[in-house]
């Protein structure tokens, strides 16, 4: 199918765009050698289950520049996942309605570009985010690593980015190792794959209540199937996937 005028004219756009904001070029090896002060992290996208999946990601990042101070940039909806996490020094919002909103579009762009990140990393999933590499831009970073855009229709990646990550628009392994994939692919990895969050007091407090109400002790499961509509690699939704398989753990119990 055909992308719209509208949106043809819109990766137009940006491809030119792209080539003006163009960042000095690096190897891998290069990358792995640089030794920046401030790490600028993109993950603006709104699921706050990739959000968690992604968290290793960031230990592999943390790992990589363990002396960095590093930022990530998220969507409003995900500060609760990663605001308490030890892999990150600050959080910034970013509300894709600020687009609506000038005045509020000038002071985010202000508090990226205040960060002075010497690097920046896009980090994506199965889409491309335009804005992400655009808040990447912004943000002044010499340096801008993210995944080539080319597999997903947009022509930005080749252009803006110092190094492009390899991209996977079909989640054909487990999301941790998804997300994982792109950096360990240029040398940024790490052995523990085990996602993270750290609750506020205040949480754990309301999560004991829940437990108290619902009369559960420790040994329970909690499962979450995700979207019901999701598909994996284009075909299979992935609810049938579960279908059975509370009844098979419980068998195992």
């Amino acid at each position: 199918m055909s992308a719209s005028p509208a949106r043809s004219i819109k990766r137009s756009a940006s491809s030119g765009l792209a080539r003006l904001a163009r960042r000095p070029r690096l190897t891998a090896a290069q990358l792995l050698a640089l030794q920046p002060a401030r790490i600028l992290i993109v993950r603006q996208h709104n699921q706050m289950g990739d959000m968690v999946c992604a968290t290793p990601a960031l230990r592999a990042i943390r790992e990589t520049w363990p002396t960095a101070e590093i930022a990530l940039v998220t969507a409003p909806l995900n500060q609760g996942v990663v605001e308490h996490s030890p892999l990150l020094d600050r959080i910034i919002t970013f509300d894709r309605r600020v687009w609506q909103r000038p005045a509020r579009l000038l002071a985010f762009v202000r508090t990226v570009r205040g960060f002075r990140p010497e690097l920046a990393l896009v980090l994506s999933s199965i889409s491309f985010s335009v804005t992400s590499a655009w808040i990447a831009a912004a943000s002044g970073a010499r340096y801008i690593v993210g995944a080539d855009s080319r597999p997903f229709g947009w022509d930005v990646s080749r252009h803006l980015f110092s190094l492009e990550m390899p991209a996977a628009p079909v989640m054909d392994c487990p999301a941790v190792e998804h997300n994982l994939a792109p950096l360990q692919a240029l040398g940024i990895t790490t052995d523990d794959r085990m996602p993270v969050m750290v609750p506020a007091p205040q949480q754990v407090a309301r999560a004991r209540e829940i437990l108290a109400e619902l009369s559960l002790r420790p040994g329970f499961w909690a499962l979450h199937p995700g979207r019901a509509n999701v598909r994996i690699s284009g075909r299979r939704p992935v609810l049938p996937r579960w279908r059975g398989g509370p009844d098979r753990l419980a068998g195992r119990s």
